[in-house]
């Protein structure tokens, strides 16, 4: 939570400043954290089915002109046509605040297979 409110995701939004640019349910299942736990081994099926969604998520509602560029390039094929797992994905490369690449690399070694 500590990261969250120190993202671009907890500022602010532009047009309604009484609510934040995306909230945690925007992307996460509300009665559970749908990103498995460390414990799950980095090559364990759930993992892999994790990763192979993370772009999808981040491009169906809000980030869609990065998704499409995304399913273009070099990984998002690896990742979405051939099913690769250990393909980048955005948040291998893009933290939610890329200022604070202190605080987030947790975060950004928690996504990394």
């Amino acid at each position: 939570m500590a990261l969250y409110k120190k993202s671009f995701h907890a500022k602010p939004n532009a047009d309604d400043e009484t609510k934040p640019n995306a909230s945690c349910d925007n992307c996460h299942d509300t009665h559970s954290f749908n990103a498995p736990p460390a414990s799950v081994a980095k090559d364990a099926p759930e993992r892999a089915a994790w990763r192979l969604s993370i772009s999808q998520r981040c491009g169906e509602s809000c980030h869609t002109d990065q998704l499409e560029a995304y399913t273009e390039s070099v990984d998002g094929k690896e990742s979405s046509e051939k099913k690769n797992a250990k393909a980048a994905t955005c948040s291998d490369c893009l933290w939610s605040d890329p200022t604070d690449l202190g605080g987030n690399r947790i975060f950004h070694e928690l996504v990394r297979t």
